[in-house]
């Protein structure tokens, strides 16, 4: 959808148009956020409309679409999937070892996801896949969309006139978050790894100790 539709039918219709466009945005349908987010503050600023009002309606609006798309990875995709696992088998055993770690910490994914560039939708289609809990899933996502709501909402609501700042600045640094967010989790990986790596060394040193 191009920027400058989503632009006149958010100041056309209000209220309505910001759920719809919200909603579209989180379900992975081509809305920006970084349009439709402060674009709804700055409405709720000119328009009459209280921040809260705005607000809530973006975070109900966000709730659904990712629902939408939980929804259907979790009970369309996932017959996709072992239909692909029973012809190549050596694929089950990946993609096992995948749900595994995302239930280990499925909450803290999807929390964390919903205020990172590029994966803040697409998360719901991994939790759905995964079958993660539904209410874990929405508490998770509520935190995370109510942060990032915030920050976005706030921000136009704030600059008013000159939202469209807000759009510059995300565009500038989306690819620095996201680089940030993988040396992230490198480090925190090969963290985890070496100290695996001692706790293992030391189990086998007891045991040495033992058979002495």
């Amino acid at each position: 959808m191009a920027e400058q539709s989503v632009i006149e039918i958010i100041q056309k219709y209000g209220l309505i148009a910001i759920f719809l466009a919200v909603f579209l945005e989180y379900a992975c349908f081509p809305v920006p956020s970084e349009i439709v987010l402060p674009l709804s503050g700055a409405v709720a600023a000119q328009g009459g409309f209280t921040f809260l009002s705005v607000y809530l309606i973006c975070i109900a609006a966000g709730l659904g679409g990712s629902l939408l798309d939980y929804s259907l990875a979790r009970w369309g995709g996932v017959r996709m999937m072992e239909k692909l696992e029973r012809r190549f088998p050596k694929l089950a055993g990946g993609l096992e070892v995948t749900r595994q770690k995302f239930e280990k910490y499925a909450a803290f994914s999807v929390g964390i996801c919903r205020v990172i560039p590029l994966c803040r939708t697409y998360i719901s289609f991994i939790a759905g896949l995964a079958k993660q809990d539904l209410g874990m899933f929405l508490g998770a996502s509520t935190i995370g969309i109510a942060i990032w709501n915030a920050l976005l909402v706030w921000a136009g609501y704030l600059l008013s006139e000159n939202w469209q700042v807000v759009g510059e600045y995300y565009g500038k640094y989306k690819y620095a978050m996201l680089a940030i967010l993988v040396l992230g989790i490198f480090a925190y990986t090969l963290l985890k790894r070496m100290m695996g790596k001692k706790e293992e060394e030391a189990i086998a040193q007891a045991r040495e100790r033992k058979r002495k």
